[in-house]
C-alpha cells in the first residue's frame, strides 16, 4: 500500500469514527439511548464498534406508561417475530390492546406479549403489572454481555449472546432512562477527529503536489 493509499484509509476510517460521534450527539436527548463507540483494531480495514452499557440518570415524566429501570437491565420487546433489547421506557397500549414500545414492537412480559386495558392499570416498583388489584405478569428485563445497534435503530439493540434474564430488579414508573451520552467527551472527540482529518487531507495535497514537481522536473530532463 503506497502513501496516498494509505491517507486514504486513514481518512476513511476517521469519518466513520466522526459519524459515529456525530449519531452520539444527535441523541443526547434520546430516551433510553446507549452511546457506540468506534474504535480501530490491528489488521481491520474498518473501524469496529462497542455499545456503551452504562446506566444514565433517569427523567420523571408524568405518564403513567412511561417506565424506567432503576440500574442496569432491558426490556425485552418483540418485532416482526424478532426479539430486541431497549432502554427507552416510552410505552403505549396500541390498538390491539398490547402494551408496545414506540417503534410498534410489544413489551414482554414473562408469559410473552402482555395484554392490557388502561383503565385500572397499575405497575409496581418491582415490575408487576396489575389491572384492578389482579397480577397479571411480571415484566421481563434482562441483560448480556455484549449489544450491538440494531439495522431498525429507535433505542432497539440485539445481541449475539444469550441474554440472562434478571429476577429480582426495580423500576421507577412515570419516569423514562436518559442517553448515556457524555456529551462533553464527544464534543471533545469530535473536535480531535476533525483536526486529525485536516491533517490528513493537508498531508494528502501535499503529497499530490510534491509527485507534481517530481514529474515536472522529470519532464525537463
Amino acid at each position: 500500500m503506497d502513501t496516498i493509499q494509505l491517507i486514504d484509509a486513514a481518512l476513511n476510517r476517521d469519518l466513520k469514527h466522526l459519524s459515529q460521534v456525530s449519531q452520539n450527539v444527535a441523541n443526547v436527548n434520546t430516551n433510553g439511548y446507549m452511546a457506540v463507540k468506534s474504535f480501530d483494531q490491528v489488521l481491520m480495514t474498518q473501524p469496529q464498534t462497542h455499545v456503551l452499557q452504562h446506566a444514565a440518570g433517569i427523567r420523571d415524566t408524568g405518564r403513567s406508561l412511561d417506565i424506567a429501570i432503576v440500574g442496569d437491565g432491558f426490556f425485552r420487546v418483540l418485532l416482526d417475530g424478532n426479539e430486541y433489547l431497549t432502554r427507552n421506557g416510552h410505552f403505549h397500549i396500541n390498538s390491539s390492546g398490547y402494551l408496545a414500545h414506540a417503534s410498534g414492537a410489544l413489551v414482554l412480559g414473562e408469559q410473552g406479549p402482555i395484554v392490557v386495558q388502561a383503565d385500572g392499570l397499575s405497575i409496581s416498583p418491582d415490575g408487576w403489572l396489575n389491572q384492578a388489584g389482579t397480577p397479571l405478569t411480571k415484566l421481563s428485563i434482562s441483560i448480556s454481555a455484549e449489544l450491538k445497534e440494531s439495522r431498525l435503530g429507535q433505542g432497539l439493540y440485539v445481541s449475539d449472546l444469550p441474554g440472562r434474564q434478571l429476577e429480582t430488579y426495580a423500576v421507577k414508573i412515570a419516569a423514562v432512562n436518559t442517553s448515556n451520552v457524555n456529551s462533553s467527551a464527544e464534543s471533545v472527540r469530535m473536535m480531535e477527529l476533525s483536526r486529525h482529518i485536516q491533517s490528513l487531507q493537508k498531508a494528502a495535497a501535499s503529497y499530490d503536489q510534491m509527485l507534481s514537481s517530481g514529474i515536472n522536473e522529470l519532464g525537463k530532463k
